[in-house]
């Protein structure tokens, strides 16, 4: 498994069918290359209630897409609206992520499990009026269009001792297509791959909320 050097930047594509988007690190280079798939309406994603439907995530290595480092599947997932496993190239299982309820106008909360199913991080939603506010606004036709310049959510992940251990930002930009993580000095290799993995699904779904 490569080291993860944080902080990282996510930054979408525009106006593409499933969502594309490239990683890059402090100094503006590209390290990783993110593909969603969806194959069609009676996919498993579908199934399981997953909004946006997500059957697999896929992180390349390179901009051919040749070079798969990492795999996000949805799986089911008992007492959650959407449940999502991460897996290396070698598909040795790294973790899960699963959202824990959805209600697009309050805050996200997703829980972060190692491979054992023991849970290690919580993902907890800042202030909930700006999501509130954010998710309104998005709605407004046209005006929605550029709600990443006004409200920006941000992510807050904890350890179970509630010690935050990183950050996702929405960062302002046209069609809310930018995003930052940051983190602290704390981390292992797997907890890094973890957390990355996590906040890059979490990114993907609460995206299409505004």
């Amino acid at each position: 498994m490569q080291d993860i050097d944080f902080p990282l930047n996510f930054t979408f594509e525009k106006f593409t069918f499933a969502n594309r988007l490239q990683i890059t690190d402090v100094n503006g280079r590209a390290v990783y290359f993110v593909k969603q798939i969806h194959y069609d309406v009676f996919s498993e994603s579908s199934f399981l209630n997953t909004d946006p439907f997500i059957d697999e995530v896929k992180i390349f290595g390179n901009s051919s897409a040749s070079e798969v480092l990492y795999i996000i599947k949805a799986v089911s997932w008992k007492d959650s609206t959407a449940s999502f496993g991460f897996l290396d190239k070698d598909g040795q299982v790294l973790g899960y992520v699963a959202r824990s309820s959805w209600v697009p106008e309050l805050a996200a909360h997703y829980h972060i499990f190692n491979e054992r199913l023991q849970k290690v991080f919580t993902v907890r939603e800042g202030a909930g009026l700006v999501r509130f506010s954010d998710t309104l606004f998005s709605k407004i036709p046209f005006l929605g269009l550029f709600a990443g310049y006004v409200f920006n959510p941000s992510y807050h992940v904890m350890r179970q001792d509630n010690k935050q251990v990183a950050l996702l930002q929405k960062e302002k930009s046209f069609l809310s297509r930018k995003f930052s993580v940051s983190t602290g000095n704390t981390l292992n290799h797997r907890e890094k791959a973890q957390i990355l993995l996590s906040l890059l699904l979490i990114t993907i779904q609460e995206r299409q909320r505004g």
